[in-house]
């Protein structure tokens, strides 16, 4: 019995990080599938029983801004999100790594502000709900305001690795 436990545990822990590392993609594929999923049952109620379910639009609306922002948080983490190629290519190996440190240090700060503006935008919703399903707007705006604070965790981690590029002599 033992044995399963012990095996069972560094199983578990694997999941674990798992989840945790591919958090964002985790997300951003859960809420686009339901997406998919709930648009296409609404589409075969429509077509087969000329009925529709009239909370789809807003339930897909927030499963699409929580695919958006955590799709792009996952995107930032992977250094996946912008890019400067045509001036990078034409720039010594130093004045590139000079662009890499402004870009990140740039995108940091409007992620910084953006992420606040979010947080800022789903405190002040105030009483504003959903016409259908008579939730309040703050789950819809909660995937903003998450998903651009792990864009701007990303973006730290990100900053700090090339601005080390800059110190380090090695290229």
């Amino acid at each position: 019995m033992r044995s399963i436990i012990e095996k069972g545990e560094p199983n578990m822990k694997a999941k674990m990080k798992f989840v945790l590392t591919n958090f964002p993609e985790l997300v951003a594929g859960i809420t686009l599938f339901s997406g998919i999923f709930i648009t296409t049952i609404n589409g075969i109620g429509r077509y087969f029983f000329s009925r529709t379910f009239v909370w789809t639009d807003e339930v897909v609306a927030i499963c699409f801004a929580y695919t958006v922002f955590f799709g792009a948080a996952a995107a930032c983490r992977r250094g996946m999100h912008y890019g400067l190629e045509l001036i990078s290519n034409v720039l010594p190996p130093k004045g590139k790594k000079v662009l890499d440190v402004i870009i990140a240090f740039i995108s940091l700060v409007l992620i910084a502000v953006l992420a606040y503006l979010a947080w800022v935008l789903t405190a002040n919703v105030g009483t504003k709900i959903m016409t259908a399903m008579r939730i309040s707007y703050k789950w819809f705006d909660l995937g903003m305001a998450a998903g651009l604070s792990l864009m701007f965790i990303y973006q730290i981690e990100i900053f700090v690795k090339k601005a080390k590029t800059l110190i380090t002599k090695e290229s």
